[in-house]
């Protein structure tokens, strides 16, 4: 069906109808820009500007405002609801603040986008692959430039990656031969988004993916990657996948539980069965068997410290998480108690 629509959405779109007079019709967030939500007609592809300013009957819902991939009921041009989310991708601040940045809604697939030169790198694959568990969304990876590499190295390169996703294409974006086994292994009603640093190749594997025209950059001699042109999220729909392009991003903070951090490093959760203390931090504790490990050379040191850094992130953030939560609780609280006793106090005025 266009645009991802498929039974689901339509059955929650029924959902929404009953607890209103009016006829709502779905469409879906295809772009986001400052105030504004642009939203696609799944029936003909016509698109929608909407102010997110002005009030909605959506605007007291917690799931407010929309983001990429969210599929809204509307009536003329107000969002009456959110129609539940499948997924939510959204990664953590970068900076001090405890607060989420929302992604997209409703993806099916991630696939991971880096560039065999001069080399990707497997702390960003682990970061990737992690964001993909805490979502529930399986992980690809796709290696461009593979023109760039000897066939050696872009062997080695994947055998590092491979383990961290689900699947793993190496490509030329731009050219179609090297393209067929992933436009093969996708589906049109597939919301993909696409996640990888500035200059990767995420633009023209888009376009060859879809036939559309995003803007793209040459690609610099010095290090194979190409100018930054993404600026905005933005849905494009084409004839072998509906693909989220994205922007670069030059960090990704971890946020994943330890049970999804598991998932990435499984050697490591193994080991770490074995300590003796079961929350071991694996950092000089007595009967640490990921220490003794590490020692008797079974395992990389320099996984272990990406593993640490993420595990220090994570729960880093699941503390200020907390913190901002129960200070949130706090103030609702204490503007119920206010409001309490002003009812109260009028009460008691009139009863007298």
């Amino acid at each position: 069906m266009a645009w991802g629509m498929n039974p689901r959405v339509e059955a929650y779109l029924a959902v929404a109808q009953m607890n209103t007079e009016g006829d709502l019709r779905a469409a879906r967030v295809s772009a986001r820009h400052r105030g504004v939500a642009e939203v696609v007609d799944p029936e003909n592809s016509q698109t929608t500007t909407i102010n997110l300013a002005r009030p909605h009957r959506a605007t007291h819902e917690d799931a407010w405002p929309p983001v990429v991939g969210d599929w809204v009921a509307i009536e003329r041009e107000e969002i009456v609801a959110i129609l539940p989310r499948a997924t939510y991708l959204e990664r953590g601040s970068v900076q001090a603040a405890s607060t989420m940045q929302p992604m997209a809604a409703n993806v099916d697939l991630i696939l991971l986008v880096d560039g065999l030169y001069p080399t990707p790198s497997q702390g960003w694959a682990e970061r990737i692959a992690a964001l993909g568990a805490e979502s529930g969304i399986p992980v690809w990876a796709v290696l461009t430039k593979e023109d760039l590499v000897t066939p050696d190295e872009a062997a080695r390169a994947a055998a590092r990656i491979a383990p961290l996703v689900d699947r793993l294409f190496t490509v030329v974006a731009t050219d179609h031969a090297t393209l067929t086994d992933l436009m093969g292994s996708l589906s049109p009603d597939q919301t993909i988004a696409l996640i990888g640093h500035s200059g990767v190749g995420k633009s023209t594997l888009t376009n060859a993916l879809t036939g559309t025209q995003l803007a793209t950059g040459e690609v610099r001699s010095a290090d194979g990657k190409g100018r930054h042109t993404t600026t905005t999220r933005q849905l494009v729909a084409g004839e072998h996948a509906l693909i989220l392009d994205t922007p670069g991003l030059r960090q990704l903070a971890s946020t994943a539980t330890l049970d999804s951090l598991d998932e990435v490093f499984p050697r490591l959760a193994e080991l770490a069965a074995s300590c003796r203390f079961a929350d071991c931090s694996h950092s000089g504790e007595p009967g640490c068997a990921v220490a003794q490990a590490l020692d008797e050379g079974l395992i990389d040191t320099d996984e272990l410290t990406r593993y640490r850094r993420m595990r220090a992130e994570s729960q880093r953030h699941a503390h200020r998480s907390n913190a901002r939560l129960k200070r949130a609780n706090e103030r609702k609280q204490s503007k119920e108690n206010t409001r309490g006793r002003r009812g109260a106090m009028a009460l008691k005025g009139r009863t007298n």
